[in-house]
């Protein structure tokens, strides 16, 4: 079906495409919805940028110095924390890498950890039956009618 949404066409190196392919598949969805939810993911940094660009390009040129040594340390401390998040990335990966080739090697399928077994007694503890006496739940039950004993 026609789309009256403007299109693009970019081009991806083999690696990119590989990467947002295994994405497509692993969540079920097409590749371009994985980059039209990237983009809405960042759509207000880019527009902030935008504007940025924009202003900048009508600003003096010592302005635009102090805009360009802000935007250095700015993407230094983003460096930073995109180095801790890929770390992070890679020791799950290493994690379940690890289980998956282990098990793999053995033969077998990957089980969850094994629960910690109850106690073989529970010392203290006694079953005691009710002291109450039996109750009939109902006076139907004791072969009464309409709440009158027989006689």
């Amino acid at each position: 079906m026609p789309t009256a949404k403007p299109r693009i066409t970019i081009t991806l190196s083999d690696e990119q495409h590989a990467t947002l392919q295994k994405l497509a598949h692993l969540q079920s969805v097409s590749m371009s919805s994985i980059i039209v939810d990237l983009l809405d993911t960042t759509l207000p940094v880019l527009q902030r940028l935008s504007e940025v660009l924009a202003n900048a390009s009508q600003a003096p040129q010592a302005v635009l110095d102090g805009l360009k040594a802000s935007l250095n340390g700015a993407e230094a401390d983003m460096l930073g924390h995109q180095e801790s998040v890929l770390n992070q990335l890679d020791l799950l990966v290493g994690l379940s890498g690890a289980a998956g080739a282990d098990a793999a090697a053995s033969g077998r399928e990957e089980k969850p950890a094994a629960m910690p077994r109850p106690p073989t007694s529970n010392r203290g503890v006694r079953n005691v039956p009710p002291t109450s006496k039996k109750r009939p739940i109902s006076p139907m039950k004791n072969g009464e009618k309409n709440g009158r004993a027989k006689k």
